[in-house]
């Protein structure tokens, strides 16, 4: 809904970092599931608590 607009697009952004992040971290040799794990990348698909 229009409503959380605000709130979707912040999070999109706060995911898209922390791919960006993860992507870094893998180019440099981080294991994929140690740089997620690292980033908190799971954590930032669920719903949070209001």
């Amino acid at each position: 809904p229009r409503s959380r607009e605000v709130e979707v697009v912040a999070l999109a952004k706060e995911i898209e970092e922390a791919e960006d992040r993860i992507r870094t971290a893998v180019e440099s040799g981080v294991r994929l599931d140690e740089a997620r794990k690292q980033f908190k990348y799971f954590e930032l698909q669920r719903r949070k608590a209001k």
